[in-house]
């Protein structure tokens, strides 16, 4: 799906009409951003743990700068300000984390009483 959508991503993010009765479309406009991107997708396969699947894009990297990132982790991180600490850090790499939200509400007990409920506490440090 990942590769379909940037394979075709006029088609994506363009104003369309679609005549349902005919079948019949067209691009109304190209309301996407033109974006001056260069984009490598590696399949790895689907039992491939995280470290192994970044060794596998080591062989593309080169000299390039390399950002790597996981659904399960979403956040809104400014990409200039990550890239520009990591440049000004002097380090080999620099990591991002979030604090995930617990899929369910918590309840604080008093014996068989609820004594109060948090709705979906962020988990850990």
């Amino acid at each position: 799906m990942i590769k379909n959508y940037f394979l075709n991503y006029q088609q994506h993010t363009a104003d369309i009409e679609i005549d349902l009765a005919s079948g019949q479309h067209r691009r109304l406009s190209n309301s996407g951003q033109q974006l001056d991107w260069r984009i490598r997708i590696q399949d790895t396969g689907v039992e491939t743990l995280t470290g192994s699947r970044i060794k596998a894009a080591l062989s593309y990297i080169n000299d390039d700068v390399f950002m790597a990132t996981y659904g399960d982790g979403v956040a809104n991180i400014d990409v200039n300000k990550l890239l520009k600490h990591h440049r000004d850090s002097g380090k080999m790499a620099t990591v991002t984390a979030v604090r995930p939200s617990s899929r369910f509400g918590e309840l604080a007990l008093e014996g068989n009483m609820v004594r109060s409920f948090n709705e979906k506490p962020q988990n850990g440090e």
